[in-house]
Parts: structure tokens; C-alpha cells; sequence
């Protein structure tokens, strides 16, 4: 596979080629060099292409090999999955190592956990991580919030209101929108995150429990 790509900023940016599917053991070059490989074909990778861009034109190629009887099924063959260009700044936020946790219920307001990886930080970098939650059903915002990040992690909480848990019958969802800004309020990233509120627990006298409430995995 061969494409181009043009790229007007290169300087404080970031760059990545994120692959939902590419089957299979992909080899992916940027302007003639090996930028990154992956040795599978069934998992989405990324691959940074940073140090490889010019501004301008680029040139993209993506060998991949398919091995006679290599599976017991047919695998499939090529991208069968979108590729994704993404462009951030240097410093940005990473989704692949974000997380949005249940810890607690409390009266009419639910606890959550939000951990994050400020990719290209330092641990000197000093910043704020904007929140706002928004109910995907209503549209009504249930947080707006800000809170201080220093260094290249984020490990906090942040509270909804009259959250509506999530089950099977009632699949309730909220967005959570993070916006990554420097000691300037300058905006360098952000990121949209869809999450329910729910707790999973399996011992063994209840088995599997769906908020407190014991389920049939059917």
C-alpha cells in the first residue's frame, strides 16, 4: 500500500499512523525509512512517525506478508480496518493509556477515577486538565471542572451528580471531554471518552455481580 501525506507544521508536533487492523506482520515506511513494524495481524497498533516527516509532501508505505496456512481460518488479508492519521502537539494526551474507573457511590453523587499519561512531558511540566462530563442522552453537562497536573501523569477523581448507572436494560452513557492546557492556558490537547457508571465484582458465593446485583453471564 502507497499513499502520500501533507503535512503544513512539523515543528512541536507530534505525529502517529494508528491501525485498527493489518494483516499481516506490517511493515510501515515513511519517505523510503522503516518507522515501526508489528509482528500480528488480529490487534490495532500505532506508529509514531514523528521523526520521519518533512513539511510537505510524504510518502507512506505499508508492506505486509501472509503466510500459507498460518491459521486454521481465514484471517483475512491487507488493512481490512481503517488507518487514522493523529496530529497533537508535542506534549498531548495519551487515549491508549487513559482510564475512567467506578470507586464509589455516595448518597446522589458518584466517584470516579480518571488516570491519564501526558505523553511528551516532562516531569517539570506544569499544566491543567480541564473536565466536563456530559449526559450522551440529554446533552445536560454534569461536571466542569479543572484541576493542576504536574509532570508526565495524572491520577485524581472527579464527581457526577445524579449519575444514572449503566446495565444492560438501562445502557446509560456519558462523554467525559478532557482539555490539556499549559500554565498559560493554552490549549494543547484534548480528548472525548465515552464511560458508564457501573461496578463489577465476581466471588464465590454471589458469582458475577453487575452493581451489587447477582447476574446470569448468558
Amino acid at each position: 500500500y502507497t499513499t502520500s501525506l501533507y503535512i503544513n507544521n512539523v515543528e512541536n508536533r507530534h505525529v502517529e499512523l494508528d491501525f485498527d487492523g493489518a494483516m499481516a506482520e506490517p511493515k510501515v515506511y515513511v519517505n523510503g525509512k522503516l518507522a515501526g513494524q508489528w509482528a500480528y495481524g488480529y490487534t490495532p497498533f500505532r506508529v509514531d512517525i514523528t521523526p520521519y516527516i518533512i513539511k510537505g509532501n510524504n510518502r507512506i508505505d505499508v508492506s505486509l506478508h501472509n503466510r500459507e496456512e498460518s491459521s486454521r481460518w481465514y484471517p483475512g488479508a491487507g488493512l481490512y480496518r481503517p488507518v487514522t492519521l493523529v496530529t497533537t502537539d508535542k506534549i498531548h494526551l495519551d487515549p491508549w493509556k487513559t482510564a475512567i474507573r467506578t470507586k464509589r457511590n455516595i448518597r446522589d453523587k458518584t466517584v470516579m477515577s480518571l488516570q491519564t499519561v501526558l505523553a511528551g512531558a516532562s516531569k517539570d511540566f506544569r499544566g491543567k486538565l480541564k473536565m466536563s462530563v456530559i449526559d450522551k442522552e440529554t446533552g445536560e453537562e454534569k461536571l466542569n471542572a479543572s484541576q493542576f497536573i504536574e509532570g508526565s501523569s495524572f491520577n485524581g477523581a472527579f464527581v457526577v451528580k445524579e449519575g444514572k448507572w449503566w446495565t444492560p436494560e438501562t445502557p446509560n452513557l456519558y462523554t467525559l471531554k478532557l482539555t490539556l492546557t499549559d500554565n498559560d492556558d493554552n490549549e494543547l490537547d484534548n480528548l472525548s471518552m465515552p464511560f458508564g457508571i457501573r461496578t463489577i465484582k465476581v466471588d464465590s458465593v454471589r458469582g458475577f455481580q453487575l452493581n451489587g446485583v447477582s447476574r446470569k453471564i448468558q
